[in-house]
């Protein structure tokens, strides 16, 4: 394997940020999101975006409040890796991960990547939360909502059919 080259990319070249495949969704996510293009990185091995990452801080903010869309490709975790710990901002990582991530098993090496690469850049879980929307066509009332016990596996077969953003904290 070739040696990987972290990039800080601008308005001209921003657009290679959107090469790599989205598989949990985060396009979708941050469609209302404004992505700074000079707070975008991407790591490249062989001239092929691996990893990719958006901080994101508000308007007036001159340094990135979080991390926000973070994707590495399945076995690029090293090289996500690489990203996090290269960047000049050693902020909170946000995961947002779509509802049924456990159950379905490309979306859940997807988040497994993406929490392999945390973990091997140095950062430990801060909080999970599950969000909940509500579906009128559902059934409501005594025993429809169900609770998941604290964990500090990622993942658990009795997760309810929510999202799981999770922030993730530099430990420095």
């Amino acid at each position: 394997m070739t040696d990987v080259v972290v990039r800080a990319l601008d308005a001209t070249d921003a657009d290679l940020f959107d090469t790599l495949p989205d598989p949990l969704g985060a396009r979708e996510a941050h469609r209302l999101t404004r992505h700074r293009p000079d707070w975008k990185r991407v790591v490249l091995r062989d001239g092929r975006v691996v990893a990719r990452g958006a901080w994101w801080g508000g308007p007036d903010d001159t340094e990135p409040v979080n991390l926000n869309w973070f994707d590495v490709t399945d076995g690029e975790e090293e090289a996500g890796a690489v990203l996090l710990r290269s960047a000049p901002w050693q902020v909170e990582l946000e995961l947002n991960l779509p509802a049924g991530w456990c159950d379905d098993p490309a979306l859940r090496s997807a988040a497994e990547a993406r929490v392999t690469a945390a973990r091997k850049a140095g950062y430990d879980l801060l909080v999970e939360r599950l969000l909940y929307r509500w579906t009128p066509d559902r059934p409501s009332g005594p025993g429809v909502w169900c609770s998941v016990p604290n964990r500090t596996t990622p993942c658990s077969s009795t997760r309810c059919a929510a999202s799981t953003p999770s922030r993730w904290t530099p430990m420095r």
